[in-house]
């Protein structure tokens, strides 16, 4: 089985990449293959934000010809209960800025019917994942906002909640999701929450805890997926 294995960050992938490359073998850089020979892993920096994300997925993919794509980050919650370091695995996402500012209303291309709703990928303006069924994997599933400018201010924050009902904003989910549902390759995305998406307060963050537990969870899931799928 072949794994491509992205990340927005080199940051995200360090200590992924550093276990793997102590435990597992590896023929060239940034590739390592399980001690069972069962699971060929190939890992991979996208850079943040959607566009080079899609650019560099649909790349990867067509050179790998994964049979699944993994996407590991850390990630904001809109959930005041959520523990900081928890770990989810993404259910569907929606892009939570594209559309239109209609006189201080965000209204997004599927309201105002730039793009109908149904157009694939998308089901009613989401990109569900089909394949998280598949997998039996002891983190819960929520589901997830992709934005090009992570929120910061009370009354944006506001609105995404209410009209996307989130737990989870990043900047490059939607990509995965959409380039696994055009290409119909199996995906999975794990986010680590780092902060909670609130007005912008830096000291409240935990970085490094959130990337112990997203290190922690993306080995776990590797380590299982080939018994999982």
């Amino acid at each position: 089985m072949k794994v491509l294995l992205t990340a927005a960050t080199d940051g995200e992938l360090l200590k992924i990449r550093e276990f793997l490359a102590q435990n597992w073998l590896s023929h060239q850089p940034n590739c390592f293959t399980n001690p069972a020979g069962t699971l060929e892993v190939y890992t991979a920096a996208l850079g943040p934000g959607i566009l080079p994300a899609t650019y560099h997925l649909l790349k990867l993919a067509h050179t790998y010809q994964p049979d699944w794509m993994l996407l590991c980050g850390i990630a904001g919650t809109f959930s005041p209960a959520t523990p900081l370091g928890t770990t989810y695995l993404v259910a569907s996402e929606q892009l939570a800025d594209w559309g239109i500012d209609d006189r201080e209303t965000f209204r997004d291309v599927f309201e105002i019917s730039l793009v109908p709703a149904a157009t694939p990928p998308f089901e009613n303006g989401t990109m569900p994942n089909p394949w998280l069924k598949r997998l039996l994997l002891p983190y819960p599933a929520a589901p997830a906002v992709t934005v090009q400018t992570t929120s910061g201010s009370a009354p944006r924050i506001e609105k995404i909640a209410l009209k996307y009902n989130p737990q989870i904003e990043s900047m490059e989910g939607a990509a995965l999701h959409y380039v696994g549902l055009m290409e119909k390759i199996p995906f999975l995305q794990i986010r680590t929450i780092s902060n909670l998406v609130e007005p912008r307060n830096r000291e409240s963050w935990n970085i490094p805890l959130a990337l112990q537990n997203l290190t922690t969870a993306t080995i776990d899931i590797l380590e299982q997926l080939p018994l999982l799928s």
